[in-house]
């Protein structure tokens, strides 16, 4: 692909080849995102110039004066990127994935250069400099259940039983797996046991989780509702007796009996 342009003088025809750059989000450990988790989104803004004349997977050419980009996509292409310095911003992650607030590139004679990851994720280059990959982690969600005052539950009082449900219309629990265990099948709820439990996989969605049996000597949290976006945890409603909180980072979710 090229773009054609004539010259002041209106005697020659100027022929210019389309740089490309590929944009690739993946798995960390190279692996592609399934298709079923969707896309992410991402922000694009030129810091030094505008990104006017920019085609983005073959559309029309980005307006005058343009400096900043909204789209979607695990694989995206890049025409007419000029050399500057850019940021990116994944305002979304794929469902069951976390998301890679920001880093920045350069584009140096039509190639990708000191790419610098800002927050978490990671990102590399391809040795010709012309694919940049993005890389997300599976989303980690632990759920803890301790004592009123955040004591640990002692060993022999055993663990709790729970019931999860994914809520929403449609969705299930398939892929997620609890404690490094086996990839759950196409299921709305699944039922576990233990005071510490790790969950890798949990789509952006409304859950609920119904403690339906206390460790010995404890009283039991009947429900609770909750929300995961962008892989951390939102909007913890406890519907009946117990209580719950997030950790600042919203990755552990804490069940208190």
């Amino acid at each position: 692909t090229g773009r054609t342009s004539v010259a002041p003088d209106g005697k020659t025809i100027v022929v210019e080849d389309a740089p490309i750059i590929k944009l690739n989000k993946e798995a960390v450990g190279g692996t592609p995102i399934p298709e079923e988790a969707g896309k992410a989104t991402f922000k694009l803004t030129s810091v030094d110039k505008t990104l006017e004349g920019v085609k983005i997977n073959g559309d029309d050419a980005i307006g005058e004066g343009v400096k900043e980009v909204v789209f979607d996509g695990n694989d995206v292409q890049f025409e007419y990127l000029p050399d500057g310095k850019y940021s990116l911003e994944e305002t979304a992650a794929p469902d069951g994935y976390t998301t890679v607030t920001t880093f920045t590139f350069d584009i140096v004679d039509g190639v990708v250069r000191n790419v610098k990851t800002a927050t978490d994720g990671d990102a590399k280059v391809s040795e010709d400099g012309t694919v940049l990959e993005v890389f997300d982690t599976k989303s980690v969600i632990t759920i803890d259940k301790k004592a009123l005052g955040g004591e640990e539950i002692p060993a022999e009082a055993g663990g709790a039983t729970f019931v999860l449900t994914a809520e929403d219309e449609g969705a299930t629990l398939e892929g997620v797996t609890i404690n490094g265990g086996d990839a759950l099948d196409d299921v709305k709820s699944t039922e576990f046991s233990g005071n510490s439990t790790k969950f890798t996989g949990l789509k952006d969605g409304k859950y609920s989780l119904e403690e339906t049996a206390a460790p010995d000597g404890f009283t039991t949290v009947t429900k609770f509702t909750f929300d995961i976006e962008n892989g951390i945890v939102k909007n913890v409603t406890v519907e009946t007796d117990g209580d719950a909180k997030v950790s600042e980072d919203g990755t552990v979710l804490e069940v208190f009996d």
